[in-house]
């Protein structure tokens, strides 16, 4: 017997495009349904996410109702904004946040939101917010956030000296967690943070680097970068140089993600996320190609 069946979909359609008879028979052949995609987009407005990242997760919601399965909803920790100094707990609601600058960071609130009000109303589900996923893929243009910002820093020979924390957990962790946290009874109704329960700081971060670059202020940095980006094709400085007009220092400086609750339902699992340290670089792949173009090799 197969045990894993595609099943072609549309996550900005109704019913994800499946007929009505499908979407029930769908429903009726689950009993967990995890929900992680999304249109991963930083520049795009919120009115073009949101079919797909808001209109999904109410397709999913619908779905896991219809099959009285437990829904676990992959969100992220954009669902709070950036420029406070606080430590955002996982049991903090999300209702409080009032202002949010992009459009995907929007999308991930909103469809949140909507979880809750489905918890609230006899869903069962878990919510899962993972900060930055390093994965496993090498070779080809990277489309992540992180190795764009690391291209620009490659190209520019340096990096901004912001206050920023690198926090980030491998795709295997983030995997893993969910895994161990999705089958404890306990944990339908909660939301976990897959963060790194010990973050580095930029500066402490670059000097991992077999050659670390050199900080310099920020509107050096970015005076350099849109200067170079003029001039060039690179992909990674045009969208950098996009994503960061109108931006203010605040913009760039993340809460701080407590992780309690996950660490303490971890314990005893042998789901470990390990430590940010060389090692961590150099383990990597797709990380450590990155840092070797951009310092050496390692």
């Amino acid at each position: 017997m197969r045990r894993v069946v595609a099943v072609p979909a549309d996550l900005s359609r109704e019913q994800f495009g499946l007929s009505p008879s499908a979407f029930a028979s769908l429903a009726g052949d689950i009993r967990a349904a995890y929900h992680c995609a999304a249109e991963v987009n930083f520049i795009a407005p919120y009115e073009k996410l949101a079919a797909s990242n808001v209109g999904g997760v109410r397709e999913m919601i619908r779905l896991a109702t219809a099959g009285g399965a437990i829904l676990h909803y992959v969100s992220s920790v954009a669902v709070f904004p950036y420029g406070t100094s606080r430590i955002v707990r996982e049991d903090d609601d999300v209702a409080g946040v009032t202002t949010l600058t992009g459009g995907y960071a929007q999308s991930k609130w909103t469809s949140e939101r909507m979880v809750w009000k489905a918890i609230s109303r006899g869903l069962r589900a878990v919510i899962y917010r993972p900060a930055q996923i390093v994965g496993r893929h090498v070779g080809g243009q990277p489309h992540d956030l992180f190795h764009h910002i690391l291209r620009a820093c490659e190209i520019l020979r340096a990096v901004p000296d912001i206050d920023a924390r690198i926090d980030m957990v491998t795709s295997e962790y983030a995997a893993s967690a969910i895994r161990c946290l999705s089958a404890q009874e306990s944990s339908p109704g909660k939301a976990f943070h897959l963060v790194h329960p010990e973050p580095v700081s930029l500066r402490d971060f670059v000097e991992l680097f077999p050659t670390p670059l050199p900080l310099v202020p920020l509107e050096i940095w970015l005076g350099r970068m849109r200067r170079e980006a003029e001039c060039s094709d690179d992909p990674s400085l045009h969208f950098i140089s996009m994503l960061a007009q109108g931006l203010e220092r605040t913009d760039l400086t993340p809460p701080a993600f407590d992780c309690s609750n996950t660490i303490a339902s971890l314990h005893g699992t042998g789901v470990i996320c390990p430590p940010l340290d060389r090692q961590f670089i150099q383990r990597e792949p797709a990380l450590s190609e990155t840092t070797r173009a951009a310092v050496g090799s390692l």
